[in-house]
């Protein structure tokens, strides 16, 4: 080939131009760009339900059962996995990598469905979705406290969560329930919101223990 034979008859040529290809991919690599959180798409999705008052052991009798039933006929699904908390059931789905994933969450929506007849009546309407990385919370508050579950949960709704949402950067927040404690989830934004949310949070938890639940502060 040319490039062989040129090599052979310009040595110091061709070594400099080696050279030069090593520097170019050097300082190429230095200025590539790496993201923290790409964009992909997981093969998963969940199906979340709340069932109001019922204890672990219902949920998962009552809710998880018969829906890992109803979601093992799914073609692609690879694993399949639920955890029962009080008042809440929640159940992922894992597919393969070749699975279609479009028609795989058409096919979840269609099974939940059907099985809507055999879940207890007083259950609140299932959520089907995808599993998206950017949703996954970056912060978890606990509140617990002496008081019971009304006294902190009325604390929260009122005076903690309106607080918390009004904070530059910050999607949205969950509050979810376990027994006598209390958690706040929130989703991915800026690190400088989480850092407003806990400086804040700390100042109305001093405030609060200071005046009593009872108070306006």
């Amino acid at each position: 080939m040319w490039i062989t034979r040129v090599a052979i008859r310009n040595p110091v040529f061709a070594t400099m131009v080696m050279v030069a290809l090593c520097v170019l991919g050097v300082f190429s690599y230095a200025q590539l760009g790496v993201e923290q959180m790409p964009d992909i798409n997981l093969p998963g999705a969940f199906v979340d339900v709340a069932y109001p008052g019922a204890s672990p052991e219902a949920v998962e009798r009552e809710i998880n059962k018969p829906i890992e039933e109803a979601l093992n006929s799914i073609a692609g699904v690879k694993r399949i996995t639920s955890r029962a908390f009080e008042g809440r059931g929640q159940t992922g789905i894992e597919f393969t990598l070749s699975a279609d994933l479009n028609r795989a969450m058409q096919e979840v929506r269609d099974k939940v469905a059907a099985v809507r007849g055999r879940l207890p009546r007083d259950i609140d309407p299932p959520v089907v979705d995808r599993v998206d990385p950017d949703a996954t919370p970056i912060l978890a508050i606990m509140l617990a406290g002496p008081d019971g579950i009304r006294t902190l949960s009325e604390f929260a709704d009122k005076r903690i969560k309106p607080r918390l949402e009004r904070v530059p950067g910050v999607g949205s927040i969950e509050v979810v329930t376990y027994g006598n404690r209390m958690e706040f989830y929130h989703p991915p934004s800026q690190k400088m919101a989480s850092q407003r949310m806990r400086r804040w949070l700390r100042a109305a938890t001093a405030r609060h223990l200071r005046a009593g639940p009872g108070s306006d502060g």
